[in-house]
Parts: structure tokens; C-alpha cells; sequence
């Protein structure tokens, strides 16, 4: 009787998943030590946990990455930093500076002498993120805008590195921690 269970358990099971779709929310590639690294994350509600489908699927992709040599977790809402997330949603969108209505007819070689003109200003300068940024705006005669936007693009491709962790506010002076020479020549090579 166990073995007919059993065998019918393992059907009904691989039935079920046969029609149902596992998918992970997070597929990240990081570098360490000149070594591409992929990290799979999965991201659920603490309640959701407790569902037993949804256990079962995680074991089903556990042991899908696991295969593939990825490292995969579960990651609920209790471990994500809320600053770091509005932090993100707020610089997304400037990886691309080209494409931000300000820089749209500057050109490329321009944009790069205003990037190195911000720097200068932004490092070591206890004044507000705000106030650094509408000074550069009037001194080099930019639509209001222009720095906040400047300092967001330096954010998101890591050419400037601050606490990201911390919720970024421009009314206050932002410490920057590094001003990262790689990520530089990158953006000169554009």
C-alpha cells in the first residue's frame, strides 16, 4: 500500500507540474576575483511560505539551479532594505544620460566635460546635494534639473559610490565615498 501511494503521490505531483510554470524573479551576474558569479533569487511574501504548493515549487527550482551550479535563495520583504529600493527606483532611470530631455542635444564629448566639472564639485563639499546641484545649473547655464540628473546618472553607473543603503536626500549633503576610475574610463570610451 505505501508503494502504490507513493507511486501514485509522484504522479499526481509530476502531473501537477507538468502544467504549472516555476519562475525565479532574479537572475544576477556578478564578478569577483575576475570570476563571473550567477546568484537566482526568488522573491515571496513571508505568508506565502506556509503554502505548500509554493514550497513544493521552491524545491523544484531549488534543485533546477542547484543543477546548474547557481546559487538560489528565497528572499521575503523582511530582508529588503525599503531605502535601497526607493533608491534604485529613484536613479534607474538615468543609466543613460543621452536619453534624459536635458542632455538630448549636448553632445557626447560635452556631457563628459560636465560630468568632470560636477565631480569636481560634488567631492568633499559639505554643502546640500540640492544646493551643489542649482549652482552648477546657474554657473553653467543648464535647465533646472540638469545636476539632480547628473548626480542620479553618476549613481546608477557607479562612477560615484554613497550609501546607497541610506534613503538619499538632496536636502542634506550626500558623502561620497569613492569616485571609481574604472567606471570612468568607461564612460570616456562612449
Amino acid at each position: 500500500m505505501i508503494i502504490i501511494s507513493f507511486i501514485l503521490d509522484f504522479f499526481t505531483f509530476n502531473l501537477y507540474y507538468l502544467y504549472s510554470s516555476i519562475t525565479t524573479d532574479f537572475l544576477v551576474t556578478t564578478t569577483n576575483n575576475n570570476e563571473n558569479l550567477e546568484i537566482a533569487r526568488t522573491i515571496k511574501q513571508k505568508n506565502d511560505l506556509l503554502d505548500r504548493r509554493i514550497i513544493e515549487k521552491f524545491e523544484i527550482e531549488r534543485v533546477f539551479w542547484e543543477r546548474k551550479g547557481v546559487d538560489w535563495s528565497v528572499i521575503t520583504e523582511e530582508e529588503i532594505n525599503d531605502d535601497l529600493v526607493k533608491n534604485i527606483s529613484l536613479i534607474h532611470s538615468y543609466k543613460d544620460i543621452s536619453l534624459i530631455d536635458s542632455f538630448t542635444d549636448i553632445e557626447a564629448s560635452e556631457i563628459q566635460d560636465l560630468v568632470y566639472e560636477f565631480l569636481k564639485r560634488i567631492i568633499d563639499n559639505p554643502k546640500t546635494m540640492r544646493k551643489i546641484c542649482h549652482e552648477f545649473e546657474d554657473e553653467m547655464c543648464l535647465e533646472k534639473g540638469t545636476g539632480l540628473s547628473m548626480f542620479k546618472y553618476l549613481v546608477i553607473n557607479k562612477i560615484i559610490e554613497i550609501d546607497i543603503t541610506q534613503k538619499i536626500n538632496v536636502n542634506k549633503n550626500i558623502p561620497i565615498i569613492i569616485v571609481v576610475e574604472a567606471s570612468i574610463k568607461k564612460m570616456e570610451a562612449i
